[in-house]
């Protein structure tokens, strides 16, 4: 078999196709899964960039088609094979009173040597040359396992076989150790040591019988890390490689991130590229190294150089971000480009990213489109939820919602934490689907359980409502501490107002003003106007008045009509601010005109009595009224306001109260009532 028939390509000088096809080859053989495969993938990957190289070397020449071996291609044999010898016949030979089997010819130099034992076939082809693979060959044949393992040691510490030929004598010797009871375990145990066969014995053409996989199996661990450090001290950069991962993981030895970053630039330096990819997880998270990003993104570009998806991606989205590093969205769409070209489904998505978005490239929405349907195709759940959004706003595809919800549960159905909180909050809403609480639970419970923090806080929510579920503050407030302890903002708001009325957790005012703090610090309106609340000494809290003020300020500016009543008072009764009836009348007019119930009452009642400012009857007449039909019906202010409002009626005649009744009903219809714009005038 050729070096192009390995790759699964038509030969080429084009070095960008050879390891392109590498790559997509060593998404398929592992070296973790089948060494075996690997090491003759990567044999056919250096053979051909090698003929790839030669100035001789035509692609039309199809006699420039070649097989390969350990030390670089050579010609391939096109003459023809003797017919095998089966180990069948060889063992019936050697055991005793077996009948003399007639004598086999032996192959010729050039001939292949093919055995099969219990119908699997072993081919040697191109028998090595020097003697001691030879005399392995005859060994082997002889059945004395003995001298032909010794010999097969020998060699392999000498490096005097070529790659080839040392998989195909390891293939052999396995099937010979599968036939023979005759060795004790602790020989079989030190055959295997000594050939380095632990990475074979496992697979199931090897038919080692359980007695005697089994031992082997159990001394594994003790055994396979000597043989794994003695070759990874001999410079074997493969070696190096598994021996760094096992420290890094932890598995079979302490975990060591500073002994796996040794052995991984060991490996790295000795010719193993593979392990620039792990290199440079570790130094882009500080684990055994100091933190850098630039060194990580150097290592990630050796591999992805030599063809490795992961390693575009990740470059790619560093480059993208410029998180650590200087930003080149330009690079960044070259490497996530050479990753969706390879099929990684995460690249084509983040591709697409980049052309939605025009990170790096024009906006096109087409292009867009394509990669992210290219990922969705592949079943990649946020590319679904992209394409989702994509139909619900009708960008590069024609608006669609029956189709954007079949993609939202789609992507959902996958496990895409967002694409569920956004489905949940469909059903929440009701926004183009039926509202259905059960159904936005259903949703927000399963990305809430994936650790989206936004959905944790919904779910939260609906606790604390009773929809969808029993209304229930004690699991509202579990499910507020786990999206606060993700940084949620608006769950440390709602959190801290079970704290403030003991509702679901003990009340505690130092708890709910520490939660306060963190919502009203990140802007959140209602944490910020709760938290000045709670200054002003209300449900125990302390009485700060200049810091109630400020926060009640704070929520003001930002449209907040509880922070404008509370800023009113401040300033209409001097509350942690020099007394400005002016500045307090203009608040609470600004926050009854967006119907504050509390502003309207409290206008009511100034305009009434005339102290702070002259005293409007008609004014009066119209908050009162207002407020009267603004108030919650179990509000514990009613009756107060009514007495106001009945004073005031006495004072004003049944005509000016039709009059001014018609202006309350436009008010309410409209919005503003006529004749307060000035009210502080």
């Amino acid at each position: 078999m050729s070096p192009w028939d390995t790759l699964g390509i038509e030969p080429t000088k084009d070095s960008g196709a050879i390891r392109k096809a590498y790559a997509l080859r060593l998404k398929q053989t592992r070296p973790d899964d089948d060494r075996a495969g690997f090491l003759r993938l990567r044999e056919a990957y250096d053979a051909a960039l090698a003929w790839a190289a030669r100035s001789d070397a035509t692609v039309a020449d199809r006699s420039e088609q070649f097989a390969f071996r350990g030390d670089g291609p050579v010609p391939e044999d096109s003459s023809p094979k003797s017919a095998p010898q089966s180990f069948d016949e060889l063992f019936h030979r050697l055991r005793p009173g077996a009948p003399e089997q007639p004598p086999v010819q032996q192959p010729s130099p050039r001939e292949s040597v093919s055995r099969v034992v219990d119908g699997a076939r072993i081919d040697v082809t191109e028998p090595p040359a020097k003697a001691i693979g030879q005399a392995i060959a005859n060994a082997f044949a002889s059945g004395n396992i003995s001298v032909g393992a010794s010999l097969f040691a020998k060699a392999l510490a000498d490096g005097a076989l070529s790659l080839r030929d040392e998989l195909h004598f390891a293939d052999w010797l396995i099937r010979l150790l599968a036939r023979d009871d005759t060795l004790p375990v602790e020989q079989l145990l030190e055959i295997v040591d000594r050939t380095g066969l632990y990475d074979r014995i496992n697979k199931p053409r090897s038919r080692l019988g359980s007695k005697r996989k089994d031992p082997l199996v159990k001394l594994e661990e003790r055994l396979w890390l000597p043989v794994l450090l003695r070759r990874a001290e001999s410079g074997d950069a493969s070696a190096q490689l598994s021996l760094a991962q096992l420290y890094d993981a932890g598995h079979q030895v302490p975990q060591d991130r500073v002994t796996a970053v040794r052995w991984y630039r060991a490996a790295l330096d000795g010719g193993d590229w593979r392990a620039a990819h792990e290199l440079a997880m570790l130094y882009w998270q500080g684990l055994g190294i100091p933190k850098d990003p630039a060194e990580a993104c150097r290592c990630f570009e050796v591999a992805a150089e030599h063809g490795d998806p992961g390693a575009q991606l990740a470059l790619g989205r560093i480059l993208r971000s410029g998180e650590g590093v200087p930003a080149a969205p330009a690079q960044a769409v070259r490497w996530l480009r050479a990753a969706a070209e390879q099929g990684l489904a995460a690249a084509q998505g983040e591709l697409a990213v980049s052309y939605r978005d025009g990170i790096g490239v024009e906006v096109d929405d087409a292009e867009a489109l394509k990669w992210f349907r290219l990922a969705a195709e592949q079943q990649h759940p946020s590319a679904v939820h992209c394409l989702a959004h994509l139909y619900w706003i009708g960008r590069g595809v024609p608006q669609d919602r029956v189709e954007s919800l079949r993609l939202y549960e789609a992507a959902s159905n996958l496990g895409d934490a967002p694409a569920q909180r956004q489905l949940g909050l469909l059903y929440w809403s009701g926004k183009s689907v039926p509202r259905d609480d059960n159904l936005a639970v259903r949703w927000f419970r399963k990305a809430a359980d994936l650790g989206d923090a936004h959905a944790q806080y919904y779910l939260g929510r609906c606790y604390h409502l009773g929809r969808g579920v029993s209304q229930d503050y004690a699991i509202a407030a579990s499910w507020f501490h786990r999206a606060l302890a993700q940084g949620h903002a608006h769950a440390a708001a709602y959190l801290g107002r079970l704290y403030e009325y003991g509702r679901g957790v003990p009340k505690d005012p130092v708890e709910a003003r520490r939660l306060y703090e963190i919502g009203a610090a990140q802007g959140v309106v209602s944490a910020q106007v709760n938290l000045a609340v709670l200054l002003t000494g209300s449900n125990g809290g302390p009485v700060d008045f200049p810091a109630a003020l400020r926060w009640f300020i704070a929520s003001a500016e930002r449209g907040n009509s509880a922070g404008m009543n509370g800023a009113g008072l401040c300033y209409l009764n001097g509350h942690g601010v020099e007394r400005d009836v002016t500045k307090g009348l203009n608040w609470l007019a600004a926050a009854a005109k967006r119907r504050q119930p509390n502003a309207m009452h409290t206008l009511a009642a100034v305009l009434f009595e005339g102290t702070a400012t002259p005293r409007n009857l008609e004014q009066a007449y119209i908050w009162a009224a207002l407020a009267l039909r603004t108030y919650a019906g179990a509000d514990g202010k009613l009756p107060a306001l009514r007495d106001l409002f009945m004073k005031i009626c006495k004072v004003v005649s049944a005509d000016d109260r039709i009059r001014l009744d018609a202006a309350v009903a436009d008010w309410r219809a409209e919005g503003q009532p006529s004749g307060t714009a000035d009210l502080a005038g």
